[in-house]
């Protein structure tokens, strides 16, 4: 299936102008949206969201764990907003995040010797890349996280959605 993505008005001017000048081509469409082989999800809304190969090259993407960090503490706290009836901004615990990262089984991707900070950016990483994937919605995780008997039940529950929703180009 060929695909005239030079065109696609979604992608922004400038990119496009950039594929144009080194002539990429792009891949078959994936299940959660076109992926180019330069590596930009397709459809995701967001220029700079590339894709990966692997969940270890996500969970060890650390400016996708910067970005994450912010996604993650705006969930919980719309979740933990929803439990209490009124409005909360808080920040999720390192050491929270690497609990559920590991009770979610992930741990096994990552190399041993990792600091609780490393482990809770891997989650951040990969929560905030099934989003930008659109593979799990705003909405979606707020409803996994305050359904859960704890919010920290509900970051593993999200971590485990996220890692088996996720495709990998």
């Amino acid at each position: 299936m060929v695909l005239n993505f030079l065109e696609d008005k979604a992608i922004p001017r400038s990119l496009r102008q950039d594929i144009r000048r080194s002539n990429y081509k792009h891949s078959e469409p994936a299940k959660s949206g076109r992926v180019w082989r330069f590596g930009f999800i397709k459809n995701s809304g967001y220029p700079f969201a590339k894709s990966y190969s692997s969940l270890a090259e996500v969970l060890a993407d650390r400016d996708l764990a910067s970005l994450g960090d912010a996604y993650i503490n705006f969930v919980y706290s719309l979740a933990l907003s929803n439990r209490t009836g009124r409005s909360l901004g808080v920040k999720v615990k390192g050491s929270v995040l690497a609990q559920a990262l590991r009770n979610a089984g992930l741990r096994r991707y990552l190399p041993s010797g990792m600091t609780k900070h490393a482990l809770a950016d891997a989650a951040e990483a990969l929560i905030v890349y099934a989003w930008l994937s659109r593979v799990v919605a705003l909405e979606e995780s707020v409803r996994i996280i305050t359904e859960a008997q704890e919010p920290a039940e509900g970051l593993t529950q999200l971590l485990v959605a996220a890692s088996r929703k996720t495709i990998f180009s």
